[in-house]
C-alpha cells in the first residue's frame, strides 16, 4: 500500500512538472536572481538605459565578475558607455540589440559609445555613433590602455570630421574576433601605440587599418580589409599579418614590399 502511494505522488509529481513545461514552450524557468546579472531592456528589466546599467556598478573586478545583458531593441545613448574592470557588455545578437547616438566632444574619450576596459567584454552588440556632419569626432568603440574582449560585434562611425569604428591607443591590447568595423569615411581600426589581436574580422571604410607608431606585437589574422592598411612602412622584425584579403581576394599585407 504504502509502495502504491508512493508511485501515485510521483506520477501527480511528474504530471504537474510537464504540465508547467509544456506552458513555458518545453524549457524550464530561467534562474532568478543570479548573482551580479543585471539586464537592460525597454520594458521588464533591472534599467531602461545602458549608460545607468553601468555607472552603477561600484565593485566589479576581475574576482567580483557582473554581466550586463542588454535585451532586443534599439537604443539611444547620449554619453559614453564606460566599461569597468569584470564587467561584459552583452547583447542579444547584432541584429537584435543596437546602441546608437550621436557622441562627440572633440576629445576621444568622450566622443565614442563605448569606453573599453581590461579584463572586460563586449559582445553581440551593433554599436553606431552616428553623427550629423557638424561634430569634428565620432568613435564607436575606444580603447585608451584598455584591452577588452571584442566578439560578435559590428561598430560604425560615421557624419565628423573625422570617424573611427574602433581607436585602440596607450599600449591597448584588444582581442578581437568576428567583427565588423565600419567607417565609409574614416577609419575602420586604427592602432596607435597598441597591439591589438584581430582574427576572423571585417575592417571596411575609406582606410580599412591605420597603423600608428609601434604595433609590432599586433596579431591582424585571416580580415578582409577594405580600404587597405597606412602606413606600411612601419615593420621591423616578425610581421603581425597573415592571411588577409580585400573584397576581390587580393592578399592585404601591413609592411613595405
Amino acid at each position: 500500500m504504502k509502495r502504491l502511494l508512493n508511485l501515485v505522488l510521483v506520477l501527480v509529481f511528474v504530471s504537474v512538472s510537464n504540465a508547467v513545461l509544456a506552458k513555458q514552450g518545453g524549457k524550464p524557468p530561467p534562474s532568478q536572481n543570479l548573482k551580479n546579472v543585471i539586464t537592460v531592456s525597454a520594458t521588464g528589466g533591472d534599467y531602461i538605459n545602458p549608460v545607468d546599467a553601468v555607472n552603477d556598478i561600484g565593485d566589479s573586478s576581475t574576482s567580483n565578475p557582473y554581466l550586463v545583458r542588454i535585451g532586443p531593441g534599439v537604443y539611444v545613448v547620449t554619453e559614453p558607455i564606460v566599461l569597468k574592470e569584470g564587467i561584459t557588455l552583452q547583447g542579444s545578437g547584432v541584429d537584435a540589440t543596437k546602441l546608437i547616438g550621436c557622441v562627440s566632444n572633440n576629445y576621444h574619450d568622450g566622443s565614442s559609445i563605448i569606453n573599453g576596459a581590461s579584463d572586460a567584454a563586449i559582445m553581440d552588440l551593433n554599436v553606431v555613433n552616428q553623427c550629423a556632419g557638424v561634430e569634428m569626432l565620432a568613435i564607436a568603440i575606444y580603447n585608451y590602455a584598455a584591452s577588452p574582449l571584442i566578439a560578435r560585434v559590428e561598430a560604425m562611425a560615421d557624419g565628423a570630421d573625422d570617424n573611427y569604428g574602433i581607436y585602440n591607443t596607450y599600449y591597448a591590447m584588444p582581442k578581437m574576433t568576428d567583427v565588423t568595423a565600419y567607417a565609409p569615411d574614416g577609419t575602420a581600426v586604427h592602432v596607435d601605440n597598441s597591439s591589438p589581436f584581430i582574427l576572423d574580422s571585417m575592417l571596411w571604410g575609406r582606410t580599412g587599418l591605420y597603423l600608428e607608431t609601434d604595433s609590432t606585437l599586433s596579431r591582424i589574422v585571416d580580415n578582409m580589409i577594405i580600404g587597405g592598411v597606412l602606413p606600411v612602412t612601419y615593420v621591423t622584425g616578425d610581421t603581425p599579418c597573415r592571411g588577409n584579403y580585400n573584397e576581390i581576394l587580393q592578399d592585404v599585407n601591413c609592411w613595405s614590399p
